[in-house]
Protein backbone atom coordinates (compact mmCIF):
# COMPACT_ATOMS: atom_id res chain seq x y z
CA UNK A 1 0.00 0.00 0.00
CA UNK A 2 1.34 3.43 -0.94
CA UNK A 3 1.66 6.07 1.75
CA UNK A 4 -0.87 8.37 0.05
CA UNK A 5 -3.43 5.58 -0.10
CA UNK A 6 -2.82 4.77 3.56
CA UNK A 7 -3.26 8.40 4.61
CA UNK A 8 -6.50 8.60 2.68
CA UNK A 9 -7.79 5.53 4.54
CA UNK A 10 -7.00 6.74 8.06
CA UNK A 11 -7.11 10.54 7.91
CA UNK A 12 -10.82 11.12 8.46
CA UNK A 13 -11.08 8.79 11.46
CA UNK A 14 -7.83 10.07 12.98
CA UNK A 15 -8.93 13.68 12.65
CA UNK A 16 -12.29 12.92 14.28
CA UNK A 17 -10.79 10.93 17.15
CA UNK A 18 -8.16 13.56 17.86
CA UNK A 19 -10.54 16.50 17.64
CA UNK A 20 -12.89 14.82 20.09
CA UNK A 21 -10.19 14.94 22.78
CA UNK A 22 -8.41 18.15 21.67
CA UNK A 23 -5.29 16.47 20.30
CA UNK A 24 -3.40 17.50 17.18
CA UNK A 25 -4.10 15.06 14.29
CA UNK A 26 -0.87 15.38 12.27
CA UNK A 27 1.45 13.66 14.82
CA UNK A 28 -1.01 10.77 15.20
CA UNK A 29 -1.20 10.28 11.44
CA UNK A 30 2.61 10.36 11.31
CA UNK A 31 2.80 7.82 14.13
CA UNK A 32 0.46 5.51 12.25
CA UNK A 33 2.57 5.82 9.07
CA UNK A 34 5.80 5.09 10.94
CA UNK A 35 4.62 2.47 13.45
CA UNK A 36 2.66 0.46 10.87
CA UNK A 37 4.93 1.01 7.87
CA UNK A 38 1.93 2.75 6.28
CA UNK A 39 -0.36 -0.19 6.94
CA UNK A 40 1.98 -2.98 5.78
CA UNK A 41 3.60 -4.10 9.05
CA UNK A 42 2.91 -7.44 10.70
CA UNK A 43 0.94 -5.77 13.49
CA UNK A 44 -1.11 -3.70 11.03
CA UNK A 45 -1.96 -6.68 8.83
CA UNK A 46 -2.50 -9.40 11.44
CA UNK A 47 -3.61 -7.41 14.50
CA UNK A 48 -5.07 -4.27 12.90
CA UNK A 49 -2.75 -2.35 15.22
CA UNK A 50 -1.40 0.85 13.69
CA UNK A 51 0.38 2.35 16.70
CA UNK A 52 2.16 -0.52 18.40
CA UNK A 53 0.63 0.10 21.82
CA UNK A 54 1.80 -2.51 24.35
CA UNK A 55 -0.85 -4.64 26.07
CA UNK A 56 -0.14 -4.10 29.79
CA UNK A 57 -2.41 -4.81 32.76
CA UNK A 58 -4.76 -1.97 31.79
CA UNK A 59 -5.72 -3.72 28.54
CA UNK A 60 -8.53 -6.30 28.70
CA UNK A 61 -8.94 -6.86 24.98
CA UNK A 62 -7.26 -9.21 22.55
CA UNK A 63 -3.49 -9.29 22.34
CA UNK A 64 -0.88 -10.10 19.72
CA UNK A 65 2.60 -11.25 20.67
CA UNK A 66 5.62 -10.65 18.50
CA UNK A 67 9.31 -9.83 18.55
CA UNK A 68 10.20 -6.14 18.43
CA UNK A 69 13.21 -3.92 18.90
CA UNK A 70 13.67 -1.64 21.90
CA UNK A 71 16.41 0.93 22.43
CA UNK A 72 18.08 0.03 25.72
CA UNK A 73 21.41 1.10 27.20
CA UNK A 74 22.43 2.89 24.02
CA UNK A 75 21.60 0.08 21.62
CA UNK A 76 18.69 -1.74 19.99
CA UNK A 77 17.79 -5.13 21.41
CA UNK A 78 15.23 -7.74 20.38
CA UNK A 79 12.42 -8.35 22.85
CA UNK A 80 9.16 -10.29 22.73
CA UNK A 81 6.16 -8.18 23.71
CA UNK A 82 2.39 -8.30 23.75
CA UNK A 83 0.54 -5.66 21.77
CA UNK A 84 -3.05 -4.55 21.73
CA UNK A 85 -5.04 -6.23 18.97
CA UNK A 86 -8.14 -4.88 17.22
CA UNK A 87 -10.83 -5.99 14.82
CA UNK A 88 -10.41 -2.95 12.57
CA UNK A 89 -8.03 -0.05 11.92
CA UNK A 90 -10.77 2.30 13.06
CA UNK A 91 -10.75 0.65 16.51
CA UNK A 92 -6.98 1.06 16.65
CA UNK A 93 -7.21 4.75 15.80
CA UNK A 94 -9.91 5.40 18.39
CA UNK A 95 -8.03 3.47 21.06
CA UNK A 96 -4.85 5.42 20.36
CA UNK A 97 -6.60 8.75 21.05
CA UNK A 98 -8.19 7.35 24.21
CA UNK A 99 -4.84 5.87 25.31
CA UNK A 100 -3.23 9.31 25.13
CA UNK A 101 -6.07 11.19 26.80
CA UNK A 102 -6.54 8.72 29.66
CA UNK A 103 -2.85 8.31 30.45
CA UNK A 104 -1.79 11.15 32.76
CA UNK A 105 1.75 11.28 31.47
CA UNK A 106 0.42 12.45 28.09
CA UNK A 107 -1.87 15.14 29.55
CA UNK A 108 0.53 17.84 28.38
CA UNK A 109 -0.41 17.03 24.76
CA UNK A 110 -3.96 18.31 25.13
CA UNK A 111 -4.46 21.60 23.35
CA UNK A 112 -0.97 21.76 21.81
CA UNK A 113 -1.23 23.31 18.36
CA UNK A 114 2.41 23.27 17.25
CA UNK A 115 3.32 19.92 15.73
CA UNK A 116 7.02 20.24 16.57
CA UNK A 117 6.25 20.91 20.21
CA UNK A 118 3.82 17.98 20.22
CA UNK A 119 6.44 15.61 18.81
CA UNK A 120 8.97 16.76 21.40
CA UNK A 121 6.52 16.27 24.28
CA UNK A 122 5.29 12.82 23.26
CA UNK A 123 8.86 11.56 23.08
CA UNK A 124 9.70 13.09 26.45
CA UNK A 125 6.57 11.49 27.88
CA UNK A 126 8.01 8.08 26.99
CA UNK A 127 5.88 7.03 24.03
CA UNK A 128 8.88 5.62 22.15
CA UNK A 129 12.47 4.69 23.04
CA UNK A 130 14.13 5.64 19.74
CA UNK A 131 16.50 8.60 20.25
CA UNK A 132 15.56 9.95 16.82
CA UNK A 133 11.81 9.64 17.33
CA UNK A 134 11.14 13.40 17.50
CA UNK A 135 12.86 14.16 14.20
CA UNK A 136 11.38 11.07 12.56
CA UNK A 137 7.88 12.28 13.36
CA UNK A 138 8.61 15.84 12.25
CA UNK A 139 10.16 14.69 8.98
CA UNK A 140 7.12 12.51 8.27
CA UNK A 141 4.68 15.33 9.00
CA UNK A 142 6.54 17.73 6.72
CA UNK A 143 7.19 15.22 3.94
CA UNK A 144 3.51 14.36 3.56
CA UNK A 145 2.14 17.79 4.49
CA UNK A 146 0.17 16.33 7.37
CA UNK A 147 -0.43 19.71 8.99
CA UNK A 148 -3.19 20.20 6.45
CA UNK A 149 -5.23 17.86 8.65
CA UNK A 150 -4.76 20.07 11.71
CA UNK A 151 -7.02 22.81 10.37
CA UNK A 152 -10.61 22.56 11.43
CA UNK A 153 -12.52 23.40 8.28
CA UNK A 154 -15.39 24.78 10.35
CA UNK A 155 -13.01 27.15 12.10
CA UNK A 156 -11.00 28.24 9.10
CA UNK A 157 -10.85 31.96 8.80
CA UNK A 158 -13.56 32.94 6.41
CA UNK A 159 -13.21 35.90 4.11
CA UNK A 160 -14.29 39.01 5.92
CA UNK A 161 -17.74 40.09 4.94
CA UNK A 162 -17.98 43.77 4.13
CA UNK A 163 -19.48 45.62 7.06
CA UNK A 164 -22.92 47.03 6.42
CA UNK A 165 -23.12 50.79 6.03
CA UNK A 166 -25.85 51.92 8.41
CA UNK A 167 -27.97 55.04 8.14
CA UNK A 168 -29.30 57.41 10.78
CA UNK A 169 -31.34 60.55 11.23
CA UNK A 170 -30.12 62.47 14.27
CA UNK A 171 -31.64 65.67 15.62
CA UNK A 172 -31.60 67.81 18.70
CA UNK A 173 -35.02 68.41 20.17
CA UNK A 174 -36.57 71.90 20.46
CA UNK A 175 -35.59 75.23 18.98
CA UNK A 176 -32.21 76.81 19.78
CA UNK A 177 -31.74 78.47 23.16
CA UNK A 178 -33.47 81.82 23.51
CA UNK A 179 -36.09 81.12 20.85
CA UNK A 180 -39.70 80.10 21.23
CA UNK A 181 -40.14 76.39 22.01
CA UNK A 182 -36.57 76.01 23.22
CA UNK A 183 -35.57 73.36 25.72
CA UNK A 184 -35.48 73.26 29.51
CA UNK A 185 -32.91 75.25 31.45
CA UNK A 186 -31.39 74.34 34.79
CA UNK A 187 -27.76 73.84 35.61
CA UNK A 188 -27.56 72.72 31.99
CA UNK A 189 -29.24 74.35 29.01
CA UNK A 190 -31.05 71.63 27.08
CA UNK A 191 -31.07 73.37 23.69
CA UNK A 192 -27.34 73.98 23.91
CA UNK A 193 -26.34 70.58 25.19
CA UNK A 194 -28.59 68.49 22.99
CA UNK A 195 -27.07 70.22 19.96
CA UNK A 196 -23.59 69.58 21.31
CA UNK A 197 -24.40 65.90 21.77
CA UNK A 198 -26.20 65.74 18.42
CA UNK A 199 -23.27 67.28 16.54
CA UNK A 200 -20.72 65.12 18.32
CA UNK A 201 -22.71 61.96 17.58
CA UNK A 202 -23.15 62.90 13.92
CA UNK A 203 -19.40 63.46 13.59
CA UNK A 204 -18.57 60.07 15.12
CA UNK A 205 -21.05 58.24 12.92
CA UNK A 206 -19.69 59.95 9.80
CA UNK A 207 -16.11 59.22 10.79
CA UNK A 208 -17.05 55.56 11.14
CA UNK A 209 -18.08 55.53 7.48
CA UNK A 210 -21.85 55.46 7.92
CA UNK A 211 -24.63 57.69 6.58
CA UNK A 212 -26.14 60.26 8.92
CA UNK A 213 -28.50 63.20 8.38
CA UNK A 214 -28.87 66.15 10.73
CA UNK A 215 -32.60 66.77 11.06
CA UNK A 216 -32.42 69.45 13.75
CA UNK A 217 -34.80 72.38 13.41
CA UNK A 218 -33.46 75.84 14.26
CA UNK A 219 -36.30 78.01 12.92
CA UNK A 220 -39.56 76.72 14.35
CA UNK A 221 -42.32 79.21 15.05
CA UNK A 222 -43.90 77.08 17.78
CA UNK A 223 -43.44 73.76 19.53
CA UNK A 224 -45.78 72.13 17.01
CA UNK A 225 -43.93 73.73 14.11
CA UNK A 226 -40.57 72.52 15.45
CA UNK A 227 -41.85 68.96 15.72
CA UNK A 228 -43.44 69.01 12.29
CA UNK A 229 -40.28 70.36 10.67
CA UNK A 230 -38.12 67.77 12.41
CA UNK A 231 -40.38 64.91 11.28
CA UNK A 232 -40.54 66.32 7.75
CA UNK A 233 -36.73 66.32 7.59
CA UNK A 234 -36.55 62.81 9.02
CA UNK A 235 -39.08 61.44 6.55
CA UNK A 236 -37.04 62.69 3.60
CA UNK A 237 -34.71 59.75 4.26
CA UNK A 238 -35.32 56.06 4.79
CA UNK A 239 -32.87 55.12 7.51
CA UNK A 240 -32.19 52.37 10.00
CA UNK A 241 -32.93 54.59 12.99
CA UNK A 242 -34.18 58.08 13.90
CA UNK A 243 -32.49 59.46 17.03
CA UNK A 244 -33.96 62.39 18.93
CA UNK A 245 -31.59 63.87 21.52
CA UNK A 246 -33.07 65.52 24.62
CA UNK A 247 -32.25 66.36 28.21
CA UNK A 248 -34.81 65.76 30.93
CA UNK A 249 -36.18 68.08 33.60
CA UNK A 250 -38.33 67.60 36.66
CA UNK A 251 -37.92 70.09 39.51
CA UNK A 252 -34.76 71.97 40.27
CA UNK A 253 -32.60 70.41 42.94
CA UNK A 254 -30.58 72.87 44.99
CA UNK A 255 -28.60 70.49 47.20
CA UNK A 256 -26.93 67.29 46.09
CA UNK A 257 -28.52 64.11 47.33
CA UNK A 258 -25.57 62.10 45.96
CA UNK A 259 -27.89 60.40 43.49
CA UNK A 260 -28.28 61.14 39.80
CA UNK A 261 -31.75 61.13 38.27
CA UNK A 262 -30.21 59.56 35.19
CA UNK A 263 -30.87 58.40 31.66
CA UNK A 264 -33.91 56.96 29.91
CA UNK A 265 -34.79 56.19 26.29
CA UNK A 266 -38.31 56.34 24.87
CA UNK A 267 -39.63 54.21 22.00
CA UNK A 268 -43.07 53.56 20.53
CA UNK A 269 -44.90 50.53 22.03
CA UNK A 270 -45.09 49.02 18.54
CA UNK A 271 -41.33 48.55 18.71
CA UNK A 272 -41.38 46.33 21.77
CA UNK A 273 -39.35 43.19 21.14
CA UNK A 274 -37.72 44.68 18.07
CA UNK A 275 -34.14 45.72 17.41
CA UNK A 276 -34.83 49.33 18.33
CA UNK A 277 -35.79 48.24 21.85
CA UNK A 278 -32.54 46.33 22.24
CA UNK A 279 -30.61 49.36 21.04
CA UNK A 280 -32.49 51.64 23.41
CA UNK A 281 -31.61 49.39 26.34
CA UNK A 282 -27.99 49.19 25.19
CA UNK A 283 -27.80 53.01 25.19
CA UNK A 284 -29.27 53.17 28.69
CA UNK A 285 -26.76 50.60 29.89
CA UNK A 286 -23.88 52.39 28.21
CA UNK A 287 -24.74 55.82 29.66
CA UNK A 288 -25.31 54.23 33.07
CA UNK A 289 -21.69 53.08 33.03
CA UNK A 290 -20.74 56.75 33.31
CA UNK A 291 -22.45 56.79 36.70
CA UNK A 292 -25.95 57.93 35.74
CA UNK A 293 -28.98 56.13 37.14
CA UNK A 294 -30.37 53.72 34.57
CA UNK A 295 -34.06 54.54 34.25
CA UNK A 296 -34.38 52.08 31.38
CA UNK A 297 -36.52 51.96 28.27
CA UNK A 298 -39.87 53.79 28.38
CA UNK A 299 -42.82 53.47 26.01
CA UNK A 300 -45.14 56.11 24.59
CA UNK A 301 -47.57 56.28 21.69
CA UNK A 302 -48.12 60.00 22.25
CA UNK A 303 -44.71 61.50 21.51
CA UNK A 304 -44.92 63.19 18.11
CA UNK A 305 -41.56 62.08 16.71
CA UNK A 306 -42.00 58.46 17.77
CA UNK A 307 -45.41 58.08 16.16
CA UNK A 308 -44.85 60.09 12.97
CA UNK A 309 -41.43 59.15 11.63
CA UNK A 310 -41.53 56.46 8.96
CA UNK A 311 -38.33 54.83 10.25
CA UNK A 312 -37.96 53.31 13.75
CA UNK A 313 -37.29 56.08 16.24
CA UNK A 314 -36.03 56.63 19.76
CA UNK A 315 -35.92 59.65 22.03
CA UNK A 316 -32.91 59.78 24.34
CA UNK A 317 -33.19 61.74 27.59
CA UNK A 318 -29.46 61.96 28.34
CA UNK A 319 -29.80 63.17 31.93
CA UNK A 320 -31.57 65.88 33.98
CA UNK A 321 -30.66 69.53 33.45
CA UNK A 322 -31.96 70.50 36.91
CA UNK A 323 -30.27 67.82 39.02
CA UNK A 324 -27.08 68.81 40.84
CA UNK A 325 -25.55 65.37 40.65
CA UNK A 326 -26.39 64.91 36.96
CA UNK A 327 -24.86 68.32 36.24
CA UNK A 328 -21.66 67.51 38.12
CA UNK A 329 -21.28 64.14 36.37
CA UNK A 330 -22.16 65.25 32.85
CA UNK A 331 -19.48 65.67 30.18
CA UNK A 332 -20.59 66.11 26.58
CA UNK A 333 -17.81 64.04 24.99
CA UNK A 334 -18.42 61.13 27.35
CA UNK A 335 -22.16 61.24 26.73
CA UNK A 336 -21.57 61.19 22.97
CA UNK A 337 -19.24 58.22 23.28
CA UNK A 338 -21.67 56.31 25.51
CA UNK A 339 -24.56 56.76 23.07
CA UNK A 340 -22.30 55.83 20.17
CA UNK A 341 -21.17 52.68 22.00
CA UNK A 342 -24.80 51.76 22.69
CA UNK A 343 -25.52 51.95 18.97
CA UNK A 344 -22.88 49.22 18.39
CA UNK A 345 -21.54 50.97 15.32
CA UNK A 346 -18.66 49.26 13.55
CA UNK A 347 -16.20 51.32 11.58
CA UNK A 348 -16.44 50.73 7.86
CA UNK A 349 -12.96 50.61 6.40
CA UNK A 350 -12.33 53.54 4.15
CA UNK A 351 -11.99 52.56 0.56
CA UNK A 352 -8.76 53.77 -0.87
CA UNK A 353 -9.39 57.04 -2.62
CA UNK A 354 -9.03 56.63 -6.32
CA UNK A 355 -6.99 59.37 -7.90
CA UNK A 356 -6.79 60.20 -11.56
CA UNK A 357 -3.78 61.80 -13.17
CA UNK A 358 -3.66 63.52 -16.51
CA UNK A 359 -0.78 63.92 -18.89
CA UNK A 360 -0.28 66.66 -21.44
CA UNK A 361 0.43 64.51 -24.48
CA UNK A 362 1.50 67.18 -26.93
CA UNK A 363 0.61 70.20 -28.99
CA UNK A 364 -0.29 69.88 -32.66
CA UNK A 365 -0.31 72.51 -35.39
CA UNK A 366 -2.79 70.43 -37.35
CA UNK A 367 -6.27 69.87 -35.93
CA UNK A 368 -6.45 66.70 -38.03
CA UNK A 369 -3.37 65.30 -36.27
CA UNK A 370 -4.76 66.36 -32.90
CA UNK A 371 -8.03 64.54 -33.61
CA UNK A 372 -6.16 61.45 -34.77
CA UNK A 373 -4.17 61.37 -31.53
CA UNK A 374 -7.31 62.03 -29.49
CA UNK A 375 -9.00 59.07 -31.17
CA UNK A 376 -5.96 56.93 -30.40
CA UNK A 377 -6.18 57.93 -26.74
CA UNK A 378 -9.91 57.32 -26.72
CA UNK A 379 -9.50 53.81 -28.12
CA UNK A 380 -7.22 53.01 -25.17
CA UNK A 381 -9.54 54.57 -22.60
CA UNK A 382 -7.49 57.71 -22.02
CA UNK A 383 -10.32 60.23 -22.13
CA UNK A 384 -10.50 63.71 -20.61
CA UNK A 385 -13.22 65.47 -18.72
CA UNK A 386 -13.89 69.20 -18.75
CA UNK A 387 -11.11 69.83 -16.24
CA UNK A 388 -8.54 67.98 -18.30
CA UNK A 389 -8.48 64.91 -16.07
CA UNK A 390 -8.24 61.57 -17.79
CA UNK A 391 -11.33 59.50 -17.33
CA UNK A 392 -13.22 56.87 -19.28
CA UNK A 393 -16.48 57.59 -21.07
CA UNK A 394 -16.12 61.32 -21.78
CA UNK A 395 -15.06 62.61 -25.17
CA UNK A 396 -11.45 63.74 -25.33
CA UNK A 397 -11.17 67.48 -25.63
CA UNK A 398 -9.32 69.35 -28.32
CA UNK A 399 -8.81 73.02 -27.47
CA UNK A 400 -7.55 75.77 -29.71
CA UNK A 401 -4.63 77.64 -28.17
Amino acid sequence: MEVKEFIDKIAEKTIASCKDVNLLPSPSIAQAIIESAHGTSQLAVEANALFGIKADSRWSGKTYQKSTKEFQNGQYVDVVAKFRMYDTWEESIEDHAQFLIKNKRYSNLVGVTDYKEYCKLIKEDGYATSPTYIQTLIDCIEKYNLTQYDTDEDQEEKPKQPKKIRSFNVHAGHNPSGKVACGSVGYLNESDENRNVCNGLIEKIKNAGHVVYNCTCDDGTSQKDVLQKIVAKCNQHTVDLDISVHFNALSKEYISDSKTKGVEVWIHPNNKGKEVEKTAQAICDSVAKLGFTNRGVKYSDGLYVLKNTKSPAMLIECCFVDDVDDFQLYECSKMVQAIYDGLSIETVEDKEEKKLYYVIAGVYSSEENAKAFAESLASKGYLMNADGNLIRGITTQIKEM
